[in-house]
């Protein structure tokens, strides 16, 4: 029985390194290194020998060594993948030399832009100061330091570190040995009172931010939706609504309505007890006095937040 196309072989390749757990990244990167191999070798897999490899591999010398060994990793990870499954009777790749990496040092980032990075941080912002630094002096990867619980802290004298869930679900532990970073984490946690959850948490929005500040809403007709009140203004030191264009909505006022709506008073201000006059109050008066004439007042597509 023939194999299915090579194609086929590779999605159901990939689909069983997502299913076992494997990295996203890792299933993004064989996505596009054995896409690769495809536009060189298009026959049934059975055909792929080491001769074929190492003539696709040959024309990979103009490639950086990362590169070439990334590309060798993919291809014996199909393979050897295949050999299980029974597709092909032998593993080619066990017949060629793979690429070896050399020893790189490590490319610390220059002390300066630390200390650039660092001044330009508000007194006021501990997290930020805090998650900063502990990036810089423990070399954690910044998903690793935004997953530490304080759970995960022990600060004791002369013993300080904390358990990281790195790369690959494995845990780790990690030593706290700079003075300046123990002594704001600690201030830090003090300043909080954090005793359980995460140590990186979101800041609230405060009251001065959501001032004027309408909610995100997906532009377009199909999405915009009148609103069942009257529009609301969150307390603030103006009196007046800001302006459409101000407030950045998705649509603009209907009809002969200005950009600017008619000054009104800031129904959230608790000083402003009256309510505007409506349609309804404005036709009772004109019907009350002789031989006033109604005028329909042009509609207003308001927002409400």
């Amino acid at each position: 029985m023939a194999n299915p196309p090579i194609g086929t072989i590779v999605e159901d390749f990939l689909t069983d390194l997502a299913r076992a757990g494997k990295s996203p990244h890792t299933v993004r990167a064989y996505r596009s290194d054995l896409r690769d191999f495809g536009r060189f070798f298009t026959g049934p897999i059975e055909r792929i020998t080491a001769g074929v490899l190492r003539a696709y591999l040959g024309g990979l010398t103009d490639k950086a060594p990362a590169t070439r060994a990334r590309r060798e990793a993919a291809l014996a990870a199909l393979l050897s993948w295949a050999y299980r499954a029974e597709m092909i009777a032998a593993d080619p790749v066990t017949r060629l030399d793979r690429t070896r990496l050399p020893a790189s040092p490590p490319r610390p980032v220059p002390t300066e832009h630390i200390e650039a990075v660092l001044r330009a941080i508000p007194t006021t912002r501990d997290r930020d100061r805090l998650l900063f630094l502990l990036l810089y002096t423990t070399g954690m990867r910044v998903g690793e330091a935004l997953a530490i619980e304080v759970d995960d802290l022990d600060l004791s004298r002369d013993d300080e570190h904390v358990t990281v869930l790195g790369k690959g679900g494995r845990r780790r532990t990690v030593l706290l040995d700079d003075s300046t970073l123990v002594a704001l984490l600690r201030r830090y946690l003090k300043v909080r009172g954090y005793r359980h959850g995460p140590l990186f948490r979101a800041e609230k929005t405060t009251r001065e931010a959501r001032c004027g500040m309408p909610p995100f809403r997906n532009s377009g007709p199909n999405t915009a939706r009148k609103p069942r009140s009257r529009p609301r203004f969150i307390s603030c030191a103006t009196s007046t609504p800001p302006s459409w264009s101000t407030l950045g909505c998705p649509w603009r006022p209907s009809g002969a309505a200005s950009d600017t709506p008619t000054p009104k008073q800031c129904f959230a201000t608790p000083t402003n007890t009256t309510p505007p006059p409506t349609r309804r109050s404005a036709a009772g008066a004109a019907e009350r006095s002789p031989g006033a004439r109604t005028v329909d007042l042009p509609r207003i597509r308001t927002v409400s937040w």
